[in-house]
């Protein structure tokens, strides 16, 4: 995705380290939550913090 943004004048690098330094100042034990969960639906809340901080728990629920 940087190298795409980068060849298409969208600065990937200088987004990539904004969006580095966002995500390591964000408190590290909170965790997404799932709000509502059935058999084709699931609903997290990623408490305001960043996609990067939470796409492993909605990665793992879509492969379950």
């Amino acid at each position: 995705m940087v190298t795409w943004m980068q060849c298409h004048g969208l600065h990937g690098i200088e987004q990539l380290s904004r969006g580095l330094g966002y995500l390591l100042e964000e408190d590290p034990n909170a965790l997404p939550k799932v709000i509502y969960q059935d058999g084709d639906l699931a609903v997290l809340d990623g408490q305001g913090h960043s996609v990067l901080r939470s796409i492993s728990l909605a990665t793992e629920l879509g492969f379950a």
